[in-house]
Order: C-alpha cells, then structure tokens, then sequence
C-alpha cells in the first residue's frame, strides 16, 4: 500500500484505501421476506432476507442505474449485483467513509453512453486524504450536527409546499363552489359536452410507431410538476401521424388535456401551433368561448371537486379510465360569463402568490441541497 501518513491524514488511492467489492445476485424470488437482513441494490433497500452477505455496517455504491449514489446499511446487508460495497477498515468510522464517498460525486466517474456503469478502475484512481480515527469521530459529529439543522430546515420548507398544495386545492374548489367571488346571479346546471368540445386525440387507441426525428407524442406523463409539458424527453412519431391528427382537429389558444386514462385529470394548457400529437389516454378540451370561457373551464377541470368525481365514477381495470363520453355528460354549474371573468382573476391573484412563495420555498430548497454538499466538501477538503 503506498498511502502516505502526514500528521492528520493517511493520503493514497481510494482502490488502495477502501477498496469496492462486487455485490452478489438475490433474486427476489429467491429471497426470504420474512428477514430482517436488508437487500440492497444501487437505488437502496430493495428487500429483506433471512443472510448477510456483509458482515457489519456496510457502505453501498450504485454500480449500474442509480450510478454511484451511496447509501449506508448499520447492520450487516446483502447488496445486490447492481451495487459494489465496502466495509470500512476495523477501527475505522463507517459513517466517516460514507460521507467521504458522498462527497466525492461519484456519478461524474460515468463514462458510459448507453447504460449508467461505475467502473471500479476509475473509483479505484481518485486520490483521497482520510483522517486519523480518532478525528473521523469528531468530523462525524460535527457533519451530522449540521445536517440535523438542514434537515430541519428542509422539513419546515416541505411543509410549507404541503400547506401551498392545500391552499391552492381551496381555491380552486372555493372558484367553483361560488364562495371565492360574490356574484347576485345564478349559475346554470349543463352537461360539459354542451359547453365544450371534448375529442378522443385516437378513437382506435392504436399506438403510432416510433420516429427518432419525428414530432413530439404527448400524453399526461410528459407533464412537468410546473404544469409544462415536456417536448424534449416525449416519444416521437411521424410526421404523417400529425397531418393525420390535423385533418381531425386543430389545436387552439385556451385548449387543453385532461388525462382519462391511468392518470386522471392534471389539466395542461397546449401550446399552439399545432406541431405535436396527443396520445390516447388524454381528452383534448376546447371551451366554445361563449358560454364557459377557456381560462375558466381550466379552473373548474383542475378543481379537487371535479377530480373526487371523476375518480370515484371512474372504471377500473388494470388502471383507472373515464372515457369520454362520462366526460361529455358530466354536468357542472357554469356562471355567467362575466362571473367568470371574475372568478378567473381572482383565481390568477390567489395562483400568482402561490407561485412566488413556492419559487421562493424551491430556491431555499435548492440553497439546503447546496449547503450539505458545502459541508462535506469542506470536511474533505484535500
């Protein structure tokens, strides 16, 4: 070994240092559930069983997919073939060495361009400094009594976007309900399909094939948590598939999609021009502007109200579905136009400071990740 002693670190390789070990195949049929030894893979706990591959606390690095997250087993595990492991040397901090791998950033070892792999050649080349065992129990503490504070921190920040998510919910239902906006008119009891224009994007349900180069394919899984939809990372289809969907419709300002198949609701505002294709599990809604206004329609399909009705009415199978002519019978109070006008800028305020206090929650949110990174980094400092 040709780590070199200085008066507070032992310096060398970390293949010479902590050297990886390969995890070992469990399948999960061959697992005993009724184990209390924790199977881990390159994500973490993916199962118990009945032996330890390990014999103690084991430090767990993503090998394949998850690659070279870390994670941390007290007692002796069973990791995984997609996962390397190391147990720390005796009288050595386990919990010293899992914090030292964390901040190393594994992940930035990936070389590989089709599946995510961590060679054990190039984790076994990056030089580290570790200290003496009597200071790695200090640094612990001191790493652990400042993460104490970000966590803390981080759970009150959750709360917070819990608490957003909730009073975002009571506007919404408050909107359709008639108690956000007083109003001395009434509302009138209509079916949705005689208000708006809902069509099935693929009556047949065929799924087009794939085109590297074609156009975006777009259904309720390629909405973002913002409400955007996600053009980039969509499946792609033909061109002749889009000139197929454009000869059945066009899509408009104000139009939107509402998923009626495995995930129900999430209405999203579409981008016109009309250079992308809907799957079949979305509804394509288009408010006829006159008697119940796009921007209103939107409020009223995203409400907790609609979706508790849909979802306790809806059919299932192998997954939830409501199909669309429910959808067309469903019958909602619309107000007067210019209520809902009024509903719908009232709604706008309300959503508009949710979304500065959430922005404001997420860049906090962001400054804790940064901040633990900080910590170890400068405990590690080599």
């Amino acid at each position: 070994m040709s780590e070199v002693h200085s008066a507070d670190r032992i310096r060398g390789t970390l293949g010479e240092l902590l050297p990886l070990k390969y995890g070992k195949s469990l399948p999960a049929a061959a697992r005993d559930a009724s184990g209390s030894v924790p199977v881990f893979g390159s994500s973490g706990v993916v199962g118990q069983h009945s032996s330890a591959l390990t014999s103690g606390p084991t430090i767990i690095v993503g090998r394949k997919g998850n690659v070279g997250a870390v994670h941390f087993s007290a007692v002796p595990c069973w990791p995984i073939d997609t996962a390397y492991f190391v147990e720390p040397p005796a009288g050595h901090s386990a919990a010293y060495f899992r914090y030292l791998l964390t901040s190393l950033n594994l992940v930035r070892l990936d070389k590989s361009t089709a599946i995510p792999g961590l060679s054990r050649d190039d984790y076994n080349a990056v030089e580290v400094a570790i200290h003496h065992p009597a200071q790695q129990i200090e640094i612990v503490a001191e790493i652990e009594k400042q993460f104490s504070r970000l966590d803390e921190a981080v759970a009150n920040l959750q709360r917070v976007k819990a608490n957003l998510k909730c009073y975002k919910a009571a506007v919404l239902n408050d909107a359709v309900e008639g108690r956000l906006v007083e109003s001395e008119s009434s509302t009138e009891l209509r079916k949705l399909g005689s208000v708006a224009n809902l069509i099935d994007p693929q009556p047949s349900h065929r799924t087009p094939a794939t085109h590297a180069d074609g156009v975006p394919y777009i259904g309720i899984g390629d909405v973002l948590a913002n409400g955007k939809l996600d053009f980039q990372n969509s499946r792609k289809v033909s061109q002749t598939v889009l000139e197929e969907h454009r000869a059945r419709y066009t899509v408009r300002n104000g139009d939107f999609i509402f998923g009626k198949i495995g995930t129900l609701g999430r209405p999203t505002l579409l981008t016109p021009p009309f250079t992308y294709t809907l799957s079949a599990n979305v509804v394509l809604v288009q408010a006829d502007g006159v008697r119940l206004l796009p921007e209103y329609a939107l409020i009223f399909m995203d409400s907790p109200k609609l979706l508790n009705m849909i979802s306790r009415d809806a059919k299932a199978t192998t997954q939830a579905a409501y199909g669309i002519k429910r959808m067309r019978d469903l019958e909602i109070n619309i107000p007067h136009v210019e209520q809902q006008r009024r509903i719908v800028a009232e709604v706008d305020r309300h959503l508009s400071i949710i979304r500065e206090v959430e922005a404001e929650v997420d860049a906090n949110l962001l400054r804790a990740q940064r901040l633990r990174q900080a910590t170890l980094s400068k405990a590690f400092v080599r």
